[in-house]
Order: structure tokens, then C-alpha cells, then sequence
């Protein structure tokens, strides 16, 4: 963290959405595929958000930076506090998260309700603070489809959906965000943004 300069430090809080005290808070730059925000500092390789978040609130950030929220996007320094790879663990195991599933059943059902009342992906991200790939796979059926009953059909992209990607990339969002909104593999984007397939549209 020692690396951060004055400009990381306000790109980092231009990002962030701040809600109530004890909400959780958003983030507007790119996330991981595990749901975690990202920042990419002027130097060097980027940071997990969240952790900049706890450094600035505690002065340090530990091996582990811990959520009190069960929520991998928040970025709330209240809901944040330093840990190890045990209490990291032990969070995990209490609130009922196992592997790659950032969410509980519960947060699970209550997004895939929401989504079935009308709500978009984006506005159910931005009510619970979950990261908006993360709502994204779970409203798609990619992730907890056994649960929810939501089929995953993977979908085709439209020249439309390419310029979007490019777009998207050539602000700073991550190729693994891309890939989840739009429903396509990492490979996919990669391709795309390099200028190997799709090059009658995007120029590349």
C-alpha cells in the first residue's frame, strides 16, 4: 500500500458510492471475477479495492482483508477490518459461502426475486451492493441456477455488443466484467479487444 500516490488515493475515492454509514458501499471501476474491486494505480499492479479501503480507516490492511457484510464489493471501511488466511476462512465458513459463491442462499433468493419482479442486474447491483457481474450470473442462471431455477443459455454477440466491448475496455474495465455482463467467455473479449476477430467492426 506504501506505493499509493496522492492521485491513486483520490481515483480511489472518485470510485467509490457512498451510501448510508452502515451500508454497504459501491464501486465504479472493475471488478475481479470473484466479485472484489479493483484499482489500477498510476504504477505497478492494482489493488483490491476494498483493501486500500481498510489501509486508509486502520493504517494497515493485514495478509486478509475481512467483510463483516458477506460482501466481496463493499467497500465500506465499517464493514472492513484487517485479518489472516484463518479469520478469512472462518468468515467464510459462518456465512455460509463455499468456493466461488460470493452470496448466501438467502442473498441469492433475494436477487433472483428481485429479478423476476422487473429489476434490472445494474439496479439490483446498486440496491444491495453486490458487485453487478456477480447479480449478473446469478439472474442468468450461470451461478446458483440448481436454486434459483434460472437456465443459463449463452448468447451471441451483435456489432453493437463488440463496439460496447471495446468501449468498455478502453475505459478500464476489466475483460472478466465485460465477459460476465455480456455473457461471453474471457477469450472472447480478449479476442476482440486485440483485434482478431470482429475487426470489420471495431477497426482494430
Amino acid at each position: 500500500m506504501h506505493r499509493l500516490t496522492s492521485e491513486d488515493i483520490a481515483k480511489f475515492h472518485a470510485a467509490v458510492i457512498k451510501r448510508g454509514p452502515d451500508e454497504c458501499w459501491g464501486w465504479l471501476c472493475a471488478h475481479d471475477k470473484g466479485g472484489y474491486p479493483l484499482l489500477y494505480p498510476a504504477r505497478g499492479r492494482c489493488f483490491r479495492a476494498h483493501r486500500i479501503a481498510s489501509y486508509l480507516e486502520h493504517g494497515f490492511a493485514g495478509a486478509c482483508t475481512c467483510h463483516t457484510c458477506n460482501n466481496p464489493g463493499c467497500v465500506n471501511p465499517k464493514h472492513l477490518y484487517p485479518g489472516d488466511n484463518k479469520t478469512n476462512a472462518t468468515d467464510r465458513d459462518l456465512a455460509g459461502r463455499h468456493g466461488k459463491s460470493k452470496t448466501t442462499h438467502e442473498q441469492t433468493l433475494t436477487i433472483a426475486a428481485m429479478y423476476r419482479d422487473g429489476k434490472s442486474a445494474s439496479e439490483i447491483s446498486a440496491a444491495l451492493g453486490f458487485p453487478r457481474q456477480v447479480v449478473y450470473r446469478i439472474c442468468k442462471g450461470k451461478t446458483f441456477g440448481w436454486l434459483t431455477g434460472f437456465e443459463y443459455t449463452r448468447r451471441h454477440l451483435t456489432p453493437e455488443d463488440v463496439l460496447q466491448v471495446v468501449t468498455r475496455y478502453r475505459s478500464g474495465e476489466g475483460v472478466a466484467s465485460i465477459a460476465s455482463d455480456l455473457g461471453v467467455s474471457h477469450d472472447t473479449i480478449w479476442n476482440i479487444c486485440a483485434g482478431r476477430i470482429w475487426r470489420n467492426i471495431t477497426g482494430l
